[in-house]
Formats: structure tokens, C-alpha cells, sequence
């Protein structure tokens, strides 16, 4: 079966800051930070994978690149066989965050889904068509009305997932969404996603620090210096992530 994303070698730089004093003093000197440094992985489609690390392994650059807001340096990075830099693979990922700057606070829930769901180019009726599922599932009817800046970070959780998968992506990334959740939200948010991957074959890319979450996926993987340097099922991988975090076996 042919992978919903295939990154091979990929690699990312950004440039340093630099002083008015360093730069007039060696004008051409470069420096830069290396957040990915040849990273693999795929990911099926139907899959939810769990990916792990600690701050600053490069798991949030990953997103940038694959979601087609950061460009990488060299390597593959292909969504649906497409490369995730074109415009057309852009329609086939969507980035769920407690933090989602596309649901603008002055905005009601409903406003800015609807935002949202012309930019997909759907009419009303669709819209509520695409939505109904979702909401139900996440239990978020109630906040279609409230401005998102009244919204607690779980309840911007909701629908900032409920927005994501409105123009049903093949690759749907959740950036730290679990922390915001509480653990009655969060069985509900896992029941979604395990439908989802089950009836329509959705990929799932899970950015996480939360183990448990992690393990109850199909697969792991740990990141660290910018680069996957262990995958499998949570058995698997276990030594690798504890070794990472500095956790024994009884953690």
C-alpha cells in the first residue's frame, strides 16, 4: 500500500540571529540551527502513529514542513505522492492545536468554521453535513455560538479539530492537543480518530509528550536531534523513549 506520507532524509536549517557588532564584523559568516537532520518515516493510511521526543527534537518543524509553511533544505517529503511544497498537497493535511491561530478570537466558533469551510468550498449545507459528526462526537454543539476567545484551550481543542477535518484530509496532525484535554475529552477525541483511521482510511499524526497517549497508538515514533532514531509498537520503543527521557522501566 502506498504510504499517506513518505519523508526520507529529510533536512532543515534556520539561520541564527546574529548582532549589528557580529555581522559588521564578518558580514558573510552564516550560522544556523539544524532542527532536522536526515529524518525518515512513513505513515500509512488507516494508521495513527505517536510521535515523541523532547523539546526541540524537531517534531513541531516536521509539522511546518509536511503542512507546507516552513520549506525544507533537501530530502523527500511526499503526501499522497505529492510533494508536500505544491499547492495541491496542501488540500490533503490539516493541523489541529490547542493554540490554532487560524480561529480568530473575535470570531464565534461557528463564524470561523464557516471561514474555513469556504476556503474548502463548501456551501452551508455541506458545512453542516461535515460538521455533524464531529460535533457529536467531541460534544461541541454548545460552543458554536461563543467567540473563541471565551473558549478554555480544551474547548479551542475541539474545534480547532473539528476545523481540520472538514475538508477530510488523508493526514490529520495533532500538535499537543492531548494536554489541553481532560481524560473524558480526551477517549472521546481517541474514539474519533480510531473511527476515522478504520472507515475512511485517515492517517494520524500524533505529536505528543504524553506516553500513555503515545502507547495506545499503532505505532511510535522517537524523535531526537532531528532525526527518528527508533520505531514501532510502544514494546518496542520502550527502552528507546525511556533512555530519552531519562525514565526507568517502572515509570
Amino acid at each position: 500500500m502506498t504510504p499517506a506520507l513518505r519523508i526520507e532524509a529529510l533536512h532543515k536549517s534556520f539561520p541564527l540571529p546574529r548582532s549589528l557588532r557580529a555581522v559588521l564584523r564578518a558580514p558573510l559568516r552564516r550560522e544556523s540551527r539544524v532542527a532536522l537532520d536526515g529524518c525518515t518515516l512513513t505513515i500509512a493510511r488507516g494508521e495513527k502513529v505517536a510521535l515523541i521526543g523532547p523539546n526541540g527534537a524537531g517534531k513541531t518543524t516536521l509539522a511546518r514542513v509536511v503542512c507546507g509553511t516552513a520549506l525544507r533544505d533537501s530530502g523527500v517529503a511526499l503526501l499522497d505522492e505529492l510533494d508536500v511544497a505544491e499547492l495541491a498537497a496542501h488540500a490533503h493535511v490539516a493541523l489541529a492545536r490547542p493554540d490554532d491561530p487560524a480561529l480568530h478570537p473575535r470570531l464565534t466558533a461557528i463564524e470561523a468554521l464557516r471561514f474555513h469551510a469556504r476556503l474548502y468550498g463548501l456551501a452551508t449545507v455541506t458545512l453542516e453535513r461535515a460538521l455533524a459528526p464531529s460535533l457529536e462526537a467531541l460534544d461541541a454543539h454548545d460552543l458554536l455560538r461563543r467567540r473563541v476567545a471565551t473558549l478554555s484551550a480544551g474547548e479551542k481543542a475541539k474545534i480547532s479539530l473539528c476545523k481540520a477535518l472538514l475538508g477530510q484530509p488523508s493526514l490529520l496532525i495533532l500538535d499537543e492537543l492531548s494536554r489541553v484535554l481532560d481524560p473524558k475529552m480526551a477517549e472521546r477525541v481517541r474514539a474519533l480518530l480510531d473511527a476515522r483511521c478504520a472507515q475512511v482510511g485517515l492517517a494520524v499524526l500524533l505529536i505528543t509528550h504524553d506516553l500513555d497517549e503515545a502507547r495506545r497508538c499503532h505505532r511510535v515514533l522517537v524523535m531526537a536531534q532531528g532525526r527518528v532514531i527508533a520505531t514501532g509498537n510502544w514494546s518496542e520503543v520502550r527502552a528507546a523513549a525511556h533512555a530519552l527521557f531519562g525514565l526507568t522501566d517502572t515509570d
